[in-house]
């Protein structure tokens, strides 16, 4: 079964141990272009530095990650998400399920915009964008 939740700001440090075990690739196509380890540590530094504006929610599966979002806090009434997908768990609705669950967790905190940004040669994520 696959559950979803949203991590506690100790946990945080979990998203960088995440995103460091992911190929080459799906870092490439998350990030635009392919993080070293270093650079996602620092990257999770800083949002833990302003963890307020930042949430994860994650999706599990038999208590292993199998995909990320990240909710980031713009402005009062603007987010931006970036989303992960393990690439063994693709295509299976996982980034559905997340994009639907983080939707509600945005309206119900009065957000007016949401931002995905899509990359051109990130075909999965395209079909979220429209």
């Amino acid at each position: 079964m696959i559950t979803t939740r949203f991590l506690s700001e100790s946990e945080y440090s979990e998203y960088a141990a995440w995103v460091k075990r992911l190929d080459g690739e799906t870092r490439g196509t998350y990030f635009g272009v392919q993080y070293t380890d270093e650079q996602i540590d620092n990257l999770v530094l800083g949002i833990v530095k302003d963890s307020g504006q930042h949430h994860f929610l994650v999706a599990e599966y038999k208590g292993a990650w199998i995909g990320t979002i990240h909710i980031a806090e713009m402005a009062n009434d603007e987010v931006e998400f970036g989303f992960i997908v393990d690439p063994e768990h693709r295509g299976n609705g996982i980034a559905d399920r997340l994009m639907t669950e983080a939707k509600t967790w945005v309206r119900n905190r009065g957000y007016q915009y949401l931002y995905l940004h899509c990359l051109s040669w990130n075909q999965p994520i395209k079909r979220l964008c429209l």
